[in-house]
């Protein structure tokens, strides 16, 4: 089996801001791989900041070590670049995968675009107006300022939501653990969906969330965490942000879905490709019809 490999560069048509910076593009690898009879699948390699994944240079280097045959093994370094051929191969054996019908924004999270300047009542405008269009659920990027003034404007947006509406706060690790006690008061306010990884990913700091959530019932995320899905404590109140690109191998992600229906699980993109965004849809649509009915998640 061949493969074949080009380079994305993409500028966002709003850059991203998290608590880690402001990312004006994306680049990726997208993999074409063919069997014998022509028959060919993509998949895409797209590292993010924070997820402890390689870097976009280490994956070009072993591909380019790898020749024009696709690799039997790859390093558990290169996460990104074992799920792209991964996935690639799934999808060349099961080819109808790929032709289901996409999803309906009512599955969906839509994530607002937030800079420093905007106001909590210039968040709620649009969160008024995406309402209309049929969206319930929105993701908002915090950590961007001071920890107070974020915990203030997160009060704000929820004392100014709709009814009906959730919302997810994604703090990209951004927050430190004296902070724990008042994210758990404010995730009881109607309107709070989760607070997404209010801590740096670590051992340590995972399992004071996993404590605090169990003790005072507070709506919690993991995402940076979520490294391995299935090494997740299923157990948890915590909702585990699994986002399939940077899962290493893509048939056992699928297994681990199939079978952890014990986990509350948020299926999530890293702003990848058309193609791989879609595949990620389709899985989460498929386990919103059959479980926890949690929406899928973006960026």
């Amino acid at each position: 089996m061949r493969f074949s490999c080009e380079k994305f560069s993409k500028p966002f048509g709003v850059p991203v801001k998290t608590s880690r910076g402001t990312f004006p593009y994306r680049e990726s690898l997208v993999v074409r791989i063919e069997d014998a009879f022509g028959d060919s699948s993509c998949g895409e390699i797209a590292p993010w900041d924070g997820f402890g994944c390689e870097t976009l240079a280490d994956a070009e280097a072993f591909l380019q070590s790898c020749g024009p045959c696709v690799p039997d093994e790859i390093p558990e370094s290169l996460p990104c670049t074992a799920h792209a051929f991964s996935a690639a191969k799934f999808f060349l054996e099961n080819p109808d995968c790929r032709n289901a019908s996409g999803p309906q924004q009512r599955l969906c999270a839509k994530l607002i675009r937030r800079s420093r300047e905007d106001s909590p009542e210039k968040i709620l405008e649009e969160i008024a107006r995406e309402r209309v269009t049929g969206f319930s659920v929105f993701k908002i990027k915090i950590g961007l300022e001071e920890q107070a003034a974020e915990l203030n404007f997160c009060e704000k947006i929820l004392c100014g939501v709709p009814a009906g509406t959730r919302v997810r706060f994604d703090a990209n690790g951004a927050f430190s653990a004296e902070a724990l006690p008042r994210l758990a008061e404010l995730s009881n306010l109607p309107g709070t969906d989760f607070f997404e990884q209010p801590l740096p990913p670590s051992p340590k700091n995972d399992e004071k969330i996993f404590e605090f959530s169990g003790a005072t019932e507070a709506k919690f995320a993991l995402d940076e965490s979520v490294r391995d899905p299935w090494a997740f404590p299923c157990y948890t109140r915590v909702v585990a942000v699994v986002k399939p690109l940077l899962v290493s191998d893509f048939r056992r992600l699928l297994a681990w879905l199939e079978n952890s229906h014990g986990a509350d699980v948020v299926i999530s993109t890293v702003f990848e490709n058309s193609s791989a965004g879609t595949d990620a849809l389709r899985l989460a649509c498929s386990r919103i019809a059959e479980n926890r009915r949690r929406p899928f998640g973006l960026g």
